[in-house]
């Protein structure tokens, strides 16, 4: 399961109604790759028009947030907060990071 809290939903609706805004299949991809200064980073959040085929598709407080087997085996659980800070601001409450670093977006899982 994916959530999102209320505040980063607040976000991802204005940038899904900029982007895809007469598109009811439209969602968030929350993606990760091997990378960064701790062995994982996210992927920046991005809109997209419909999951994939083989997507995890989740929904919370109104967003659909579409994951890949891959990414999900690593960010189940996670919880998408968003800080108030417009430029990007969002937040990711991952349980199966062990660390994170400075940078907010890379990790290390357990």
């Amino acid at each position: 399961m994916i959530t999102v809290t209320l505040e980063a939903a607040k976000r991802l609706k204005k940038i899904l109604d900029k982007n895809q805004s007469n598109n009811p299949e439209a969602g968030i991809r929350l993606a990760i790759r091997a990378g960064g200064c701790s062995g994982f980073v996210y992927i920046p959040l991005t809109v997209t028009a419909k999951p994939h085929p083989h997507d995890n598709v989740f929904e919370s407080n109104g967003i659909r947030i579409f994951v890949d087997p891959k990414s999900l085996v690593i960010v189940k659980g996670t919880e998408i907060d968003h800080t108030g800070n417009l430029l990007d601001g969002f937040v990711f409450n991952n349980p199966n990071a062990k660390n994170n670093c400075g940078c907010g977006t890379s990790f290390e899982i357990k």
